[in-house]
C-alpha cells in the first residue's frame, strides 16, 4: 500500500498513514461560476449549433465531424494513423474505433494499410468526404466570427493567450492525473490542486 509521506509540517493535502489524499474543506461549489464548466457549456451551445447544420445536411455525429475536420486540415495525400487522429481528437480507442468505421461507411474516409507499418490504419478523406469538410467548414468559422463579435480585437488576442496558458496548464498538470487516488504512477502521490484552482476537478 502506497502511503503519504511524512514531511515537517505535513502538507494539507496529504494525511500522515492514509493511502487516499486528503480533501480540506472549502466554500461552496457555484457550478455556474465554476471555469471548467463555463468553458464546457459555451463549447457544448457552438457543437450543438454546428451539428443542427451538418447532421440534417449529411448525418454525421458529433465525433464523425470530430473525425472529418481533424483529416480535412491535413494535406491531400498525407493521411493520419488512426493513433495519431486518437490523440488529435482526444478519443480512447473504444470511441476512435466506432467513429472511424461510422465514417468509413458513410463513404467519407477512406481506410487502408499504412506503407510504412502494415500493422497500422491509415486515414484520409475521400473526394466525397473532401466536399463534406468544405461545406461545413464556413459554417464552422461563422459561428465563431458571430461569438467574437462581441470582443474587441484586443480583447479576441487576449482571450486566445489565456486559453494557451490554460490548455498549457491542463496539459501539465492534468494529462495522466487519477482524481480518486492521486497517483501519477506506481508508488507515487501527487498533490490535486494548485492554489490558483483552489478546488478539485
Amino acid at each position: 500500500m502506497v502511503r503519504c509521506p511524512l514531511p515537517d509540517p505535513v502538507p494539507p493535502l496529504c494525511v500522515p498513514g492514509s493511502p487516499l489524499p486528503y480533501f480540506p474543506p472549502m466554500a461552496k461549489l457555484l457550478l455556474a461560476r465554476w471555469i471548467p464548466f463555463r468553458l464546457s457549456a459555451l463549447a457544448n451551445r457552438v457543437r450543438e449549433a454546428l451539428y443542427e447544420y451538418y447532421h440534417p445536411r449529411f448525418g454525421l455525429s458529433v465525433t464523425a465531424w470530430r473525425v472529418i475536420a481533424n483529416l480535412g486540415e491535413q494535406a491531400p495525400g498525407a493521411p493520419l494513423s488512426a493513433k495519431a487522429l486518437a490523440t488529435r481528437v482526444m478519443m480512447d480507442q473504444v470511441q476512435i474505433s466506432r467513429a472511424i468505421r461510422e465514417v468509413v461507411r458513410l463513404g467519407v474516409v477512406r481506410r487502408s494499410v499504412d506503407g510504412a507499418d502494415r500493422r497500422r490504419a491509415a486515414l484520409e478523406l475521400t473526394p466525397q468526404g473532401r466536399r463534406v469538410y468544405e461545406a461545413i467548414v464556413p459554417v464552422a468559422l461563422r459561428l465563431e466570427r458571430e461569438l467574437l463579435s462581441e470582443l474587441a480585437p484586443a480583447e479576441r488576442r487576449r482571450l486566445s493567450a489565456l486559453l494557451g496558458q490554460l490548455e498549457r496548464a491542463a496539459a501539465a498538470k492534468l494529462g495522466r492525473r487519477t482524481y480518486l487516488t492521486g497517483r501519477d504512477g506506481p508508488g507515487q502521490v501527487r498533490p490535486l490542486v494548485g492554489p490558483a484552482l483552489g478546488t478539485p476537478a
